[in-house]
């Protein structure tokens, strides 16, 4: 901390990111529903290259359909 001057609080918790998240990557999306439960995850953009955002809408609207069926 001192030796790179942060100014903010850190967390020396790593092996707890690691075990509720143990692939980091960016980006990281979780679509979670209404009760919390995690849907569906995306890591990282993997083969979907441009058109990741496409597929994370899509997911979406079929997560959403199934809520209001």
């Amino acid at each position: 901390m001192k030796e790179n001057s942060y100014s903010f609080p850190v967390a020396p918790a790593s092996f707890l990111v690691h075990e509720l998240v143990p692939s980091l990557a960016i980006p990281q999306i979780w679509l979670v529903d209404e009760d919390g439960v995690v849907r569906m995850e995306f890591v990282g953009f993997g083969e979907a290259g441009d058109s990741w955002e496409t597929q994370v809408l899509e997911a979406l609207e079929k997560l959403l359909k199934k809520t209001t069926a």
